[in-house]
């Protein structure tokens, strides 16, 4: 996964999306068909969440794959 889409940066593209009601693949350009349905279906997703009145929560960036594996197993 892109770490645009990891990031506060996201939120962008989602008030874009709700400004120009189109996909946001068509945003962003994205010629690959594949890649246009997955961001598109995480956009989806992320708007679906904020409106049934979740907060968005972004994760930490981590330095190693022990940095990540310390922070999920405590």
């Amino acid at each position: 996964m892109s770490p645009f889409v990891k990031s506060k940066q996201v939120l962008g593209l989602v008030s874009l999306r709700n400004i120009y009601q189109c996909r946001p693949s068509i945003l962003m350009d994205i010629a690959d068909p594949y890649t246009a349905y997955c961001l598109d279906e995480a956009i989806g997703f992320i708007i679906g969440k904020i409106e049934s009145g979740e907060e968005p929560v972004f994760k930490a960036k981590y330095k190693s794959m022990s940095d990540l594996y310390r922070s999920i197993t405590g």
